[in-house]
């Protein structure tokens, strides 16, 4: 193009950082980024740092993402949709609730709200950071489309607010709104939270039978969740055999949840041994597996699992958590000791939570028992939020790992003592704990 005496222009400028950046070129992206206006004497527009912005996404690079957007206001550009909807998904969890604000005064000064994907967007970003009360007011004023009503559907199953999603369901039909494949994935998980086994299968059936939609994998694992929940694991497996597509992971996995909270040996097996064949590797799947074949009495291929597992053993994640208290993020790891005051909190905290229960059946953990691994993040962090004074109304927490049974009953405990609300965000759902309750039912 140069060789032919054609200038590039800002999208040509644009296109080629794009497309370095999509390509994982970040250097080369860069350096288009910082010559286009000093070689090329082309001024950089909104779509420029938009194109930087979501490459870096693409990338999996969310604090770079984030970083390219803080600069981009620094320098006097205005976001625009484009950019509003490629940074709010990052900031879709426990800890960025302040961040999402900042964003949505911006878009408050720059009249974006109006725009539906904007407003959308919002509405499901604030449901997962655990601000569902705003979710529910941007949905109130906007105008509304299908999306929008699962957005503030999705938020309510998020949040163990089965009653209200099932109602929201309820209008949306009501203003005639016809329900898509997103709207029954909620809606039967909203069933298995709320314990309607009946209802949700007549919701799974009228899928196809009522609006002609041919089920997908999700609706399919609802269903498992649905049985499983209710403890019918044994009508769980037989949807999973009837299923006429293979079941994928998440499938198996719900199946396991169910095993292992309702004590199924056999079939958790099962559940444990196709996980594996989709997950090959999966430390925790064998762990599982090793303690499973060990009650079964098959302690030859408990070896051969054990022998999987030692192998496997250093590639095991350390349990990590982050923590929003006062507008700042902390970070905790397990094991941490650098703090007595914080372990000298936990040990007396210890003495009053009840010991495990018969409803936790088979224990399995995504990290060492805390008598081998140190002290578990989230309790860090529990701590380090409690010791202080006033004791704060919410706690923010995101773990890297699925929570272990005692933290769980500890976060119980502690919201219903010291009278806090506790969102916890692990690698399986958002625990919302209150009154000595949480959102999941003990079922995660």
């Amino acid at each position: 193009m140069k060789e032919s005496g054609v200038s590039p222009n800002v999208i040509t400028w644009n296109v080629m950082i794009s497309g370095c950046i999509q390509n994982a070129d970040e250097d080369e992206a860069m350096d288009l980024f910082q010559r286009m206006e000093k070689d090329g004497k082309i001024k950089r527009d909104t779509a420029s740092w938009n194109s930087l912005i979501a490459g870096y996404l693409h990338m999996g690079q969310k604090n770079k993402a984030l970083g390219i957007f803080r600069q981009m206001q620094s320098s006097g550009f205005l976001p625009n949709s484009v950019t509003i909807l490629s940074v709010l998904p990052v900031c879709a969890n426990l800890v960025a609730g302040k961040k999402v604000k900042e964003i949505h005064g911006c878009v408050v000064r720059r009249n974006l709200e109006t725009e539906l994907p904007v407003a959308n967007s919002f509405i499901d970003t604030y449901a997962k950071t655990g601000l569902i009360k705003y979710s529910q007011t941007i949905f109130d004023r906007s105008s509304k489309d299908i999306i929008t009503w699962n957005s503030l559907i999705g938020g309510y199953v998020l949040l163990g607010y089965a009653d209200a999603a099932l109602d929201l369901f309820d209008q949306m039909k009501m203003f005639g709104y016809k329900p898509n494949r997103g709207t029954f994935a909620n809606i039967i998980f909203a069933y298995s939270l709320a314990g309607m086994v009946d209802e949700g299968e007549k919701a799974f059936f009228s899928i196809t039978e009522e609006y002609r939609i041919i089920p997908a994998l999700e609706h399919y694992s609802a269903m498992v969740d649905l049985y499983g929940r209710a403890g019918r694991v044994a009508d769980a497996m037989k949807f999973i055999e009837d299923m006429p597509i293979e079941p994928d992971s998440s499938t198996w996995a719900a199946l396991l949840t169910a095993c292992r909270i309702h004590g199924n040996i056999g079939l958790a097996i099962r559940a444990g041994e196709n996980l594996l064949d989709l997950e090959p590797g999966n430390s925790l799947i064998d762990q599982f597996i090793f303690q499973a074949y060990a009650l079964c009495g098959k302690y030859e291929d408990a070896s051969k699992i054990r022998k999987l597992e030692k192998e496997n053993a250093s590639r095991k994640p350390l349990g990590q958590c982050w923590i929003e208290l006062k507008n700042t993020v902390h970070t905790f790891f397990a094991g941490d000791q650098s703090s007595d005051i914080l372990y000298s909190w936990i040990q007396r905290m210890r003495g009053k939570v009840e010991g495990p229960g018969t409803q936790y059946g088979l224990c399995i953990e995504e990290e060492q028992m805390e008598e081998i691994g140190g002290v578990h993040s989230e309790k860090l962090a529990l701590a380090f939020a409690l010791i202080g004074s006033p004791v704060p109304k919410v706690i923010r927490i995101v773990k890297n790992l699925r929570m272990c049974g005692d933290c769980h009953r500890t976060a119980k405990y502690i919201s219903v003592t010291y009278g806090c609300e506790i969102y916890l965000n692990d690698s399986k759902c958002l625990h919302y704990f209150r009154n000595g309750h949480c959102s999941c039912k003990d079922y995660w």
